[in-house]
């Protein structure tokens, strides 16, 4: 059976990634397609780096063998895959929609045929990850409460001013304590209780009984 280098050359078309050396024997279809996209991804990300004011800046080489002349090469032809996995925030999502994986399976599959140059940077970047994930769980936990005790506050605060706002506008219905005096000697007048007075203007006016002795108190 062809080794895992071999097919992915064959499939790709294109230099395989660089690989430590116990992967030249891996052949799983499913982690080729990984790889093949992981290659893909990575190589997207290193064009759109040449366009980069910092990237895309050429570092001139020495002349070597039979090339005298200095040929300038940007500083994102420098970068391997591994770097280049790293330099993108959305890498991994689009490594993992396009290849059909979560991010554990790609993150096993990645450190395991990183060349062993790059495995601290790349065992450091996935950590940071693990951690940025802990501390996002954790201030979330944190975070829900209070966001629910806001909702309530809210709530408490739209209902407390609803009920104001009800309040103030039976308020507004109450004639004034001058109106009240004259409606009250015309009922008087007419030989009605002065306890009945109240909940027949209260009828009239469209508020308590209450509200209308209050109003009268202050006159």
């Amino acid at each position: 059976m062809n080794s895992f280098l071999h097919n992915y050359q064959q499939t790709v078309g294109e230099p395989p990634l660089a690989c430590a050396p116990h992967v030249s024997e891996l052949t799983d279809k499913k982690l080729l397609r990984i790889a093949q996209v992981i290659y893909e991804v990575t190589e997207q990300i290193r064009d759109r780096l040449k366009a980069d004011e910092l990237w895309g800046a050429p570092v001139y080489l020495p002349p070597r063998g039979f090339h005298p002349t200095v040929q300038p090469v940007v500083r994102a032809n420098f970068l391997a895959w591994p770097a280049l996995l790293t330099v993108d925030k959305d890498c991994l999502a689009n490594i993992c929609q396009a290849a059909g994986c979560d991010e554990d399976e790609l993150k096993t599959f990645v450190l395991s045929i990183c060349p062993y140059e790059h495995l601290p940077h790349l065992q450091q970047f996935f950590l940071h990850r693990a951690v940025i994930k802990v501390i996002i769980k954790e201030v979330s936990a944190e975070v829900q409460p209070m966001k629910a005790k806001q909702v309530r506050i809210r709530k408490g605060a739209s209902t407390g001013g609803l009920k104001s706002a009800q309040r103030r506008k039976r308020q507004s219905k109450i004639p004034s304590a001058e109106v009240l005096r004259l409606e009250t000697i015309k009922l008087l007048a007419n030989g009605k209780d002065e306890s009945e007075t109240a909940g027949i203007l209260s009828r009239k006016f469209g508020v308590s009984a209450q509200a209308i002795r209050l109003k009268r108190r202050q006159a």
